[in-house]
């Protein structure tokens, strides 16, 4: 398979809701780890840390795969702080970002269960 097809396999005509697709990962990820029986303080805390591991991680593999020449491209669309736009621009430059993304994520959730 070459890169072109990685690409439009990858959503480029359809893009994947990357907000969504986190948020159902949170909810799973929160019932595995046991935060959903844990007080409504202890989880929002429990979550806010996690979203924000998350966010740090999904951010960095960012910097790792887009091309130089979309960096600034890049900067621009992240600090409009719209998700849905994001993970659009990235499906369209990154090639199979989509895989990336779940790859990372399963990563995280396998650390944060050995803990």
């Amino acid at each position: 398979m070459d890169q072109d097809d990685n690409t439009q396999n990858d959503g480029a005509s359809e893009p994947v809701d990357g907000a969504k697709l986190m948020a159902e990962f949170d909810a799973k990820l929160m019932a595995e780890l046991g935060i959903d029986k844990l007080s409504e303080e202890e989880q929002k805390g429990a979550r806010e840390d996690i979203e924000s591991l998350i966010n740090t991680r999904i951010i960095n593999l960012a910097m790792i795969y887009v091309p130089e020449e979309k960096v600034e491209e890049f900067k621009n669309v992240a600090e409009k702080e719209d998700p849905t736009q994001l993970s659009i621009f990235l499906q369209q430059v990154v090639p199979n970002w989509n895989d990336k993304v779940l790859s990372e994520l399963m990563q995280i959730r396998d650390e944060l269960l050995e803990d």
